[in-house]
């Protein structure tokens, strides 16, 4: 199936993936280093947030985030207002039409927007369910050079690099990793309705 809102949505989920794994990396690093400069005082230990009130690891973990934040949002900022209606992460938990995901590619923290990365996926009737394939290197390159080639190649869309067939929901399985879309922005939803799962598969 050759979708190209479903793959730009994809593709914008993956490039949030990268974006928060590196914007935890940095956090991480803001802690070590406020907790080794403060050990290094001789100040480690559970007095420290009683000596510097505000440089307690909690505040100091939310304003590393914070800064990783605002350092992205700098870089490679997204247009004003744009609704995060896509996840990918990984099944934590399936109990009847609800599915636990952790999600993976958003920039939400439970200290700083107060919400768990967990988020219970509802499946309903309308929602479909898709396991997408991609295709190995070689058989995509033999794909595009038949397209590159065609005649019809200016009426025709470039091949896709995956396949796509319908799944049911006692498919999934916990551990496996899938992308989820809904109708509404879901950054900071708990939990939501979902139009379509997506369960990723590499080629054998």
């Amino acid at each position: 199936m050759n979708n190209p809102t479903s793959l730009s949505r994809y593709i914008l989920v993956i490039l949030c993936s990268s974006v928060v794994f590196t914007a935890l990396v940095l956090v991480i690093l803001n802690s070590w280093m406020q907790n080794k400069r403060l050990a290094s005082l001789g100040l480690g230990g559970t007095g420290v947030d009683q000596i510097f009130g505000s440089q307690s690891f909690e505040n100091g973990y939310k304003a590393g985030y914070q800064a990783a934040r605002e350092k992205f949002a700098a870089v490679a900022p997204l247009p004003a207002g744009i609704a995060i209606t896509a996840i990918s992460g990984t099944i934590k938990s399936i109990n009847g039409q609800q599915i636990v995901v952790t999600a993976t590619n958003l920039d939400t923290d439970p200290y700083i927007d107060g919400v768990s990365n967990d988020r219970t996926i509802i499946v309903t009737a309308s929602t479909t369910l898709m396991q997408r394939t991609f295709l190995s290197a070689e058989e995509q390159a033999r794909q595009m050079d038949r397209w590159t080639k065609s005649a019809d190649r200016d009426k025709t869309a470039p091949p896709s690099p995956f396949t796509e067939k319908p799944l049911k929901l006692s498919d999934l399985k916990v551990g496996q990793t899938v992308a989820v879309m809904a109708n509404e922005d879901i950054r900071l939803k708990e939990s939501f309705n979902a139009t379509q799962v997506i369960l990723d598969q590499n080629p054998k």
